[in-house]
């Protein structure tokens, strides 16, 4: 549908717009303002089924000093089962409706063979839509991750790229965590909760490129457990929000609600940090190369954000280019970890 044919794909769009404004007529509407960086997102809501999972998320970044300024993004959410109003048909084989024709950006997805999601965003009106066929059954991450592809798509000419990558530091300056599942990005990261270290992210931050340095943005408050490494966390044990389905998912932790006062939004960029787990007491920093840090981060990048753009590519290859990095090599007395990030912060200043 949408592949080399722009008339047809803003007729669609126009179509899911209106049919998000008349379930949002069918139930009472909700709209709220966030800042992230300086960015002003408006999500608005058709009714309450959506709203309750997406909001906790964000949170932190909410903001009612907006009142009287246009949003930079407005992003519609809306599912069927809870309004009764049914996406508008898709023409040909659902599969024609991803792509990209440089006004319209859609991608519709089936997880699991069970429901149906599509992301659509016109970049001539900064409007986005996410529709889900049945808000019940959202997967597992989508709260934390819906509004992330249209984020990165709508960025994609700004000198801004969301990382897959945890951060922690102070107002003056902070590191980025990345690495590959499994590397113990969000072990190191929760590890800094019980330090003067602030929490910016646990999964995926925004990085802004045309400041000096570069200064990475929050925009989720969430931290995520794998439940065999929940163990290691006691203090976090009360916290986890979804307690009766961990196996099949993480452990999710709203960082605002356990501890808001350990949150920051933003900070200058001092060092890129791969972990690797080495089973070991202590903890250390091991120079390592720019070419190193892209490959950590920009796999998971480029897949989660259902974009091979080279553009992204090269926005990360600028990133780790300008800061040092390192691999630290996360001990199993997890007191140090911070420890050893303050020490590289305060050496860097």
């Amino acid at each position: 549908m949408i592949n080399g044919n722009s008339t047809r794909s803003v007729a669609y769009f126009t179509q899911v717009y209106e049919a998000f404004c008349q379930a949002q007529a069918a139930r009472e509407p909700f709209e709220a303002s966030y800042k992230i960086a300086d960015f002003v997102i408006s999500l608005r809501f058709a009714g309450d089924a959506l709203k309750a999972q997406m909001m906790p998320a964000l949170a932190h970044l909410r903001t009612n000093s907006v009142a009287d300024v246009d949003p930079d993004l407005t992003i519609c959410f809306w599912d069927s089962v809870s309004t009764g109003v049914e996406l508008p048909q898709i023409s040909g084989p659902k599969d024609d409706v991803s792509g990209d024709d440089g006004r319209i950006h859609m991608v519709y997805q089936t997880y699991d063979g069970v429901v149906d999601i599509l992301r659509l965003l016109d970049w001539e009106t900064n409007t986005a839509v996410y529709w889900i066929e049945d808000a019940a059954l959202l997967p597992f991450g989508e709260n934390t991750f819906a509004i992330r592809p249209l984020l990165h798509w709508w960025l994609r000419d700004r000198p801004f790229q969301l990382m897959h990558a945890g951060a922690v530091g102070t107002e003056s300056g902070g590191v980025l965590i990345t690495g590959k599942r499994g590397a113990g990005k969000s072990t190191t990261t929760l590890a800094c909760l019980n330090s003067d270290l602030l929490y910016l992210g646990d999964d995926y931050v925004l990085a802004e490129l045309d400041s000096e340095p570069a200064t990475a943005h929050s925009i989720s408050n969430t931290a995520k457990l794998v439940p065999d490494n929940i163990h290691r966390f006691p203090a976090l044990q009360s916290a986890i929000s979804n307690p009766h389905k961990l196996g099949p998912e993480k452990a999710l932790i709203y960082v605002h609600d356990y501890a808001s006062e350990k949150l920051i939004t933003r900070f200058p960029i001092r060092a890129i940090l791969q972990p690797r787990v080495t089973h070991q007491r202590d903890t250390r920093l091991v120079p390592t190369s720019p070419v190193s840090s892209l490959m950590a981060l920009a796999p998971t990048t480029v897949f989660h954000m259902q974009s091979t753009s080279q553009q992204s590519l090269t926005k990360m290859s600028r990133l780790v280019r300008s800061v040092p990095n390192y691999v630290i090599e996360v001990g199993t007395d997890l007191a140090q970890i911070p420890e050893v990030i303050t020490k590289l912060l305060e050496e860097s200043r």
